[in-house]
């Protein structure tokens, strides 16, 4: 199991981290950097989202592709008429 953790540093900034963790307790830590501002954290936790989604595709079900169930109309776009039933 892996997850994100922000740690604070004695030098006031916020460190993100990696946290790869099996059931036995053993952890291995991945320091990813310290940011010193929100706008460095938002870059940081996404840099570590994509880390964790790396190698993992899209799983192939064999379903064909399907058409939208419904189109929606813009607000100056009248609706299309009712088909009888």
């Amino acid at each position: 199991m892996a997850y994100v953790r922000t740690v604070k540093t004695a030098s006031g900034a916020t460190a993100v981290q990696i946290v790869y963790a099996n059931r036995r307790g053993s952890r291995q830590i991945e320091h990813l950097g310290s940011a010193h501002s929100e706008k460095e954290l938002d870059i940081l936790k996404r840099v570590a989202a994509q880390r964790l989604s790396e190698g993992q595709g899209q799983l192939d079900l064999g379903l064909p592709e399907e058409e939208p169930a419904m189109t929606l109309f813009g607000p100056d776009e009248p609706f299309p008429p009712a088909e009888p039933s």
